[in-house]
């Protein structure tokens, strides 16, 4: 053999570690991307489930009664949460009151002083979704947390709209022929 040949073919083994070391890595990295991306996910898709429960419950709650405000929201939520995670209960529905100027702070809500009615609807959501990477040294479930609130507000305005273009009263319908010959060019 020449000794030409001995040098390249060391040269080539020496190569091979190098690129299974970058090849494992960029491995590693994509598994690691990926998880973190459905945990994203995941918390998009809860803070999206609270949000239309808590709004379901707003619509449907009146004066001092939750309980159709619960039973809405808790129904609202079964139909929005992601698949393989715990039903939302009663524990995590809570109705209030929502005010700005009496309660200051973030988020103004808490329970009705007297002469108050609940006007918000409370959500909250806490689960530890099952790791997708459940094997990689370090990784551990992460609790996920979201919480939204929807208040009722008083109409500014209200807009009643009716299917009806035009409303005909027969008892002026000599008025109206005069009105819609002469604008249709009454022919006599």
């Amino acid at each position: 053999m020449h000794p030409f040949n001995r040098r390249t073919q060391r040269r080539q083994s020496g190569s091979v570690v190098v690129n299974a070391v970058i090849a494992l890595s960029l491995l590693v990295i994509v598994l690691v991307g990926t998880e973190l991306g459905y945990l994203f996910f995941l918390k998009r898709e809860l803070q999206k489930t609270a949000d239309l429960a808590a709004l379901a419950g707003a619509q449907v709650l009146e004066g001092e009664s939750c309980t159709a405000a619960t039973a809405a929201a808790i129904a609202n939520a079964a139909q929005n949460l992601p698949p393989g995670l715990a039903p939302v209960g009663t524990d995590s529905v809570a109705c209030g009151h929502w005010d700005p100027i009496s309660r200051p702070t973030a988020p103004h809500f808490g329970p009705p002083e007297s002469g108050q009615r609940l006007n918000a609807v409370r959500v909250t959501i806490n689960r530890t979704p099952a790791l997708l990477l459940a094997g990689i040294p370090g990784n551990q479930p992460r609790p996920i947390g979201v919480d939204a609130l929807a208040a009722q507000k008083h109409p500014l305005a209200a807009l009643n709209i009716r299917s009806t273009l035009v409303s005909v009263d027969t008892t002026q319908s000599p008025l109206l022929n005069a009105v819609f010959g002469g604008l249709l060019g009454d022919r006599k």
